[in-house]
């Protein structure tokens, strides 16, 4: 029996963001290729171990902590100050022992941080590797976003560390399979291009009349989704309410910092809603959805799950990483390239029905045609075979 461990952070059971979709979609395409998949969940185990009707499935690591305190014999010469994810000792004698107790014909992992963490670059001649965001993208995020208010230490520090990593993250792309969710980006580092997928979906694309919502969803303790949103409350919102006071932002996602929290609070036209458990509920608020993320890495499949809900979308020039070749300004999306055109893309689809109906139904056939789980089970065995 041909067998898998997938290493991932991301629990693949928990559809409801981005990250759990493509390890959910990653993990489907293993099985439907006839693999028997051990999942090793290294994320936290905030939710009790799924039953699992399917019998290619079995889970052998759910949740992972690692011991506190850390005995300083096993501090390796690979955790200097400037390696930013160096090897977890604990997790990886967890993952070795796995590996012995089973003759795995491939190990897959999740991110190159996971498979830093779990010491798996000795196993790189079997290793999947789903690169999706690159490290480095993390640390320029910091210098670009951030960089105005560290100190000049702190400016040097981030910087030599994302040198380091630079080096330290090309060496995974000589892994048996490297996937990259970025077309352009996956051709000019020679790797494999496996698309993000969208798990939501709708058997009808309904415009909802006299509806004034906008529809934002993400994980909130992530600072390019926290910062884009509350940029877009503070610079686009307050020019759109004054066009149509009726508006109501409605932001979904987990673990907001409370400093923007309470600030929204005192905003009537937005509305944070958490958490929430039927992301088809979501969608059914509203109309539109809105994705102004400006910086982070990998694919925003925020963007393509909309539009598979059948929602216009107004989306940041850097939301269409990825999606070039299938967004159509002003036909199945738009593409603001700053905050007036945000403002005016916004307010033409609220005053225009007909117009924002059109756009849904493009929107939602567009990804019917491009993306689908067959084609991610097409890409997986064909990168295989090479």
């Amino acid at each position: 029996m041909k067998r898998i461990l997938f290493v991932t952070y991301h629990n693949p059971f928990d559809i409801g963001y981005g990250a759990g979709q493509r390890s959910n979609i990653l993990l489907n395409a293993a099985v439907n290729n006839g693999y028997m998949v051990d999942i090793a969940y290294i994320g936290q185990a905030e939710q009790s171990c799924p039953e699992i009707d399917n019998p290619l499935m079995n889970v052998v690591v759910w949740g992972y902590q690692r011991p506190i305190p850390r005995s300083k014999i096993n501090i390796r010469w690979n955790e200097l100050i400037l390696n930013v994810f160096p090897v977890d000792y604990y997790l990886e004698k967890t993952i070795d022992t796995l590996i012995r107790v089973k003759d795995y014909t491939y190990i897959m992992c999740r991110y190159i941080i996971a498979a830093e963490q779990s010491g798996l670059y000795k196993y790189r001649n079997k290793l999947i590797l789903d690169i999706d965001d690159l490290p480095h993208q993390v640390l320029e995020t910091h210098l670009s976003d951030r960089g105005a208010n560290m100190c000049f230490v702190r400016k040097v520090y981030t910087y030599l560390s994302l040198q380091s990593t630079l080096l330290r993250e090309n060496k995974w792309f000589k892994s048996k399979v490297s996937f990259l969710p970025d077309k352009e980006l996956a051709i000019k580092k020679k790797v494999e291009w496996l698309p993000n997928i969208p798990l939501c979906t709708t058997d009808r694309v309904q415009y909802i009349t006299n509806n004034f919502n906008l529809l934002f969803i993400g994980i909130l303790s992530y600072p390019p989704n926290y910062e884009a949103i509350d940029y877009f409350v503070d610079n686009v919102l307050p020019w759109v309410v004054k066009k149509q006071p009726n508006v109501i932002l409605k932001v979904a996602g987990k673990n907001l910092p409370h400093s923007i929290s309470d600030k929204w609070k005192n905003n009537p036209n937005v509305e944070e809603l958490g958490f929430v458990a039927d992301i088809n509920e979501f969608y059914r608020m509203g109309n539109i959805a809105i994705s102004p993320i400006q910086s982070g890495g990998g694919t925003n499949i925020k963007v393509v799950e909309a539009m598979n809900m059948g929602k216009a979308c107004v989306l940041s020039e850097f939301s269409t990483k990825g999606f070039e070749d299938i967004l159509v300004q002003g036909e199945n999306s738009y593409i603001a390239k700053n905050d007036e055109e945000y403002v005016n893309y916004i307010v033409e689809l609220l005053g225009d029905s007909t117009l924002c109906s059109l756009m849904q139904k493009k929107a939602y056939s567009t990804v019917k045609r491009h993306f689908s789980q067959n084609k991610i089970d097409e890409i997986f065995t064909n990168a295989l075979l090479k």
